[in-house]
């Protein structure tokens, strides 16, 4: 598990858990480590800490992002895409890169720690299996740049 701020607020967050969770699901599925992750913020960056397979994670959805993964790789090895629900950026990239998978719910609890207790967060995913040809990496709406970024 790890924390994660919330503008002033710390709360726990199930990492961990979360990286257990998905690790399995995938295994599951298709009998092959995960070896990409991606989606929004904190939970592709968590699973790829806690899995046991430690994935490479496609960062926010973008190969501008993540110049380490191509489009060959996804085709080749699948990706896990996990949004935080709240995340309706990420949501919408999901659908836009790969149209023909549905994001599902999906609940994880952070067990409770020394000085935190235990919460729930919520998830939509899907599994792009391998060997897809369904990738298309261009089709995602930009992150807003910092305002340190922006051009005069």
């Amino acid at each position: 598990s790890g924390l994660v701020a919330s503008g002033h607020d710390m709360y726990r967050f199930p990492g961990k858990e979360l990286g257990r969770e998905i690790t399995t699901m995938w295994r599951d599925a298709f009998q092959t480590p995960l070896r990409i992750v991606g989606g929004g913020h904190d939970a592709p960056d968590s699973i790829a800490f806690h899995s046991p397979d430690h994935p490479s994670v496609l960062q926010h959805l973008s190969h501008e992002w993540s110049p380490w993964i191509s489009k060959a790789d996804i085709a080749r090895d699948g990706i896990a895409v996990i949004c935080l629900e709240s995340d309706t950026r990420c949501a919408k990239n999901a659908k836009a890169l790969f149209p023909g998978h549905t994001l599902a719910a999906l609940a994880v609890k952070a067990e409770p720690g020394l000085f935190f207790p235990g919460s729930e967060r919520h998830f939509l995913y899907f599994f792009v299996p391998p060997d897809s040809k369904e990738v298309d990496l261009e089709k995602i709406e930009p992150l807003p740049m910092r305002a340190d970024q922006q051009s005069e």
